[in-house]
């Protein structure tokens, strides 16, 4: 109990500290919003300086939301990492799996799986893994990125702050993925690639043939690609192909899955970070939140929402 106390305590600190973030958010997001309007004093046009008064409410709240959300991760880290420890271990330990608060899929799995674009840096976090009847699985929070180099030469703004006309080179990150990636042994012999995937454009087809199933709602839900139509009408029976609606459905965002080899990779696009606790939500119990423990179990629940611990797999 003295532990959920003070992790409360830690808890009640951070939300002290929203004013100091608030008040940081607001001087950069003016500033910032400031130099986006810089043209209306250089400007003669009539009607114009409404107009840029609308675009300054606009740029400011962005600024303003996005620098105290990231105060707001950067302050909470301490309490999110003791959380994670005090309830997501203990829990995930107790039904006999793994977990590492900053471990994630080893790159090898993302690069075989071919559902990721090329990226340059990886990240992640709340690696789980273990095996459930003889079946290994392993699945993680992970972002992808990839560092591109662009010119501000038609950047005005910025241009007459530098005090230069010939533009300038700057560096971006550009994430590419923000989800979750699945990893499991699947236990039909593959000797082709195949691909099925919500969404065409998330995962690359190339040298692969778009294939109809003989199912008209899985049709509407999904493209299927893969360079051996025959292997492919194998691995997608009927029963497979019902349950991968299901979890689909189970989990209300894009997925892509890839069959390569003896293993199943399965992409879940969210666009957040997964399995975070709520700073704002007081700690009272000694039971892991509701949210997280539902979305633990989803992902938990996935090789036998798939029958991939069912032996019938074997050929």
């Amino acid at each position: 109990m003295d532990e959920i106390l003070k992790l409360e305590k830690l808890r009640k600190s951070i939300i002290a500290k929203y004013k100091i973030y608030r008040i940081l958010a607001a001087f950069s997001g003016g500033i910032l919003s400031f130099q986006c309007i810089l043209p209306i004093f250089f400007d003669s046009r009539k009607g114009i300086a409404f107009m840029y008064f609308l675009a300054f409410i606009g740029v400011f709240y962005i600024f303003y939301s996005v620098t105290f959300k990231n105060l707001k991760e950067k302050g909470s880290k301490e309490f999110r990492d003791k959380y994670k420890n005090m309830y997501i271990a203990p829990y995930v330990k107790k039904l006999g799996f793994k977990y590492d608060v900053w471990g994630f899929v080893n790159a090898t799995d993302i690069i075989t799986s071919r559902i990721f674009p090329s990226f340059s840096f990886q990240n992640g976090n709340d690696k789980i893994s273990g095996d459930i009847d003889g079946v290994h699985f392993e699945f993680s929070d992970l972002i992808l990125q990839d560092e591109s180099t662009r010119n501000g030469e038609n950047d005005e703004i910025f241009n007459w702050m530098l005090g230069r006309s010939d533009g300038y080179d700057y560096h971006v990150k550009d994430t590419l993925f923000k989800g979750i990636f699945f990893v499991a042994d699947f236990f039909k012999r593959i000797n082709s690639h195949t691909l099925v995937v919500s969404n065409p454009s998330s995962a690359g087809t190339e040298g692969l043939n778009k294939i109809n199933m003989d199912n008209t709602e899985f049709n509407r839900e999904f493209f299927v690609f893969s360079d051996d139509l025959q292997n492919a009408m194998y691995i997608l029976s009927p029963s497979l192909m019902e349950k991968i609606l299901l979890l689909k459905k189970q989990m209300k965002s894009d997925i892509a899955i890839s069959f390569i080899g003896t293993k199943i990779f399965i992409r879940v696009d969210r666009e957040y970070d997964s399995f975070e606790p709520d700073v704002d939500k007081k700690v009272i119990t000694n039971n892991l939140d509701k949210t997280i423990k539902k979305d633990l179990n989803a992902f938990l629940d996935i090789v036998k929402i798939l029958g991939l611990n069912t032996k019938i797999w074997i050929a």
